[in-house]
């Protein structure tokens, strides 16, 4: 089974609502992420610290 890590072109992603509280580790290696809407969750500070140091330059909205 493809993981999202698969999709190496993905730039946005819309997860908002989904009561997720991880992603998966392919997650991280998305190169030309540039948008993450993933509010509306229940990610843990650990998670939060973790696809945000993966994408430094990406927007990534937790609220």
């Amino acid at each position: 089974m493809a993981g999202i890590g698969t999709f190496r072109r993905l730039r946005i992603v819309d997860l908002r609502f989904n009561q997720l509280n991880d992603l998966p580790a392919d997650f991280d290696t998305l190169p030309d992420l540039e948008v993450a809407n993933l509010y509306g969750n229940l990610f843990p500070r650990a998670v939060r610290d973790r696809i945000t140091a993966a994408h430094p330059t990406a927007q990534i909205d937790f609220e």
